[in-house]
């Protein structure tokens, strides 16, 4: 099982590596370069490259060596945070990729105008902008735990639990006020 490990996925990240860096090769071509397509692409292929090195090469590592991410908490804060981060730009970038297609499909000039290489080139980068936010919670929350990196913390379930019980009360509350007003029409009728 470890041999099957080892040597599958060193396959499958080095047809994954060199299939990406083709794309990237593809893409980048001068009858390419016109098309908004080929930007969510060339994007998806470098997310795709940074994902294959940032999992791959530490657990590649772990095969002859102690793993580090069991040994510094910085370590497993900086490679939980890379891989949240680069995982949601790559599916996101599929998603923007989809979005390109409907917005090329419009009738609408104002909505077909959002299908260009520059406004490819902005949802790229606000998608960028938004994940490296958005996921800054996983540094803060990491922990190293007997030799096990991951989150333990007990506020998001509580938030979670808090919030999610704030809406099940206020949902009865507008249930009420509207069986309530129902029951003011009704007498109001003749």
């Amino acid at each position: 099982q470890q041999a099957l490990t080892r040597y599958g996925m060193t396959t499958y990240f080095a047809l994954g590596l060199v299939g990406n860096i083709c794309n990237c090769i593809m893409f980048t071509r001068r009858s390419y370069r016109h098309q908004p397509s080929s930007i969510y692409f060339i994007s998806l292929s470098i997310f795709a490259i940074i994902i294959l090195t940032w999992s791959f090469i530490p657990i590649f590592y772990g095969f002859n060596h102690i793993d580090p991410q069991t040994q510094s908490l910085v370590y497993c804060k900086i490679r939980f945070y890379g891989t949240l981060v680069s995982s949601q730009l790559l599916r996101y970038t599929v998603v923007l990729a989809c979005v390109d297609r409907f917005f090329a499909t419009r009738t609408n000039i104002r909505i077909r105008s959002l299908h260009s290489v520059q406004m490819a080139k902005k949802f790229v980068l606000i998608i960028c902008v938004i994940w490296i936010i958005a996921s800054i919670h996983i540094p803060v929350f990491m922990e190293l735990n007997n030799g096990v990196c991951g989150m333990f913390a007990i506020l998001p379930p509580i938030l979670m639990s808090i919030f999610s019980a704030l809406t099940i009360h206020s949902l009865h509350r507008q249930h009420a006020t509207q069986v309530r007003f129902r029951q003011r029409d009704r007498y109001l009728l003749p």
